[in-house]
């Protein structure tokens, strides 16, 4: 059907909007609609799920097509409590409008929490959001952090001037990241590792230079959409595999399929950015 043909069509529109929130109408809409375009099926589960997602803390209501299994899991992303994330030894907030300029959105739906080892105290310091609202936070660096209900970050209590800087996360967070690089300094990969400032979330890592960008982490599967500036990616286990993003790009990575190389596509990052103005 025009109009309908990829995730971000149904994530623009209003009606469909409604329909994840739960409304009646729009409800029997969609589900007569989806009846008669099965062609479309995975574009509409995957922009449901998404919307779901920004949402985290309230139930979210799949239509009658999903999969039973479908709808378990993504209630079960969902609705899972916040648990201390395990770091890895020796590795070195505020609300924003949707327009900024630098924005990344990082959509990170990541699998278990195998990965991480657990901090020695009382080198970390592991801040928590609530249940039923949101948390913000001032890092050492002077970088801000708001961290998403039920969302956990852990970050070290002594970081230096010409260290690196890394956080480990565990559920969803966004980020305005203090720009301690030369301004010289472009290529992520080829700067100083002073100038970085690494997100540790499942199995990859996301680094950045000065910019400000969200993390969604809250099942197997990981979405990176980078909105302005610069992002790489990296893989933390199996073989080593490094992903430059460039604006209005979103790269793809299922823990199902971890030998599968890193994509990207094209979208529109305004629409998984709903939830900084509050849409969501």
């Amino acid at each position: 059907m025009r109009g309908f043909l990829t995730p971000e069509d149904f994530l623009a529109d209003e009606s469909f909007q409604a329909f994840v929130l739960g409304d009646p109408a729009a409800t029997r809409h969609w589900q007569v609609w989806l009846a008669q375009h099965p062609a479309q099926a995975a574009a509409f589960r995957e922009a449901e799920a998404v919307l779901g997602l920004l949402r985290t803390g309230q139930r979210v209501r799949p239509s009658a097509a999903l999969k039973q299994q479908e709808a378990a899991q993504l209630r079960q992303f969902l609705h899972a409590p916040a648990s201390r994330p395990r770091l890895r030894s020796q590795r070195r907030a505020r609300r924003w409008p949707v327009a900024v300029a630098t924005l990344a959105l990082v959509a990170l739906l990541l699998a278990g929490l195998g990965w991480w080892r657990q901090p020695a105290a009382p080198a970390y310091v592991r801040y928590a959001a609530p249940r039923a609202g949101q948390r913000a936070l001032t890092l050492p660096d002077s970088s801000h952090v708001v961290l998403d209900a039920g969302s956990v970050l852990t970050v070290a209590t002594n970081w230096q001037p010409g260290q690196g800087r890394e956080a480990w996360l565990r559920g969803s967070a966004y980020f305005e990241v203090e720009h301690l690089a030369p301004a010289s300094v472009k290529n992520v990969p080829g700067a100083p590792a002073a100038a970085k400032f690494v997100v540790h979330t499942g199995p990859l890592d996301v680094a950045v230079l000065g910019t400000q960008f969200a993390v969604f982490s809250h099942g197997r599967r990981t979405k990176v959409v980078l909105s302005s500036g610069q992002i790489e990616l990296s893989r933390t286990h199996g073989r080593p595999e490094h992903l430059l993003m460039q604006p209005g790009e979103l790269a793809e990575y299922d823990a199902a399929t971890p030998a599968a190389p890193l994509r990207t596509r094209p979208v529109k990052p305004r629409l998984y950015t709903a939830w900084v103005s509050g849409q969501l």
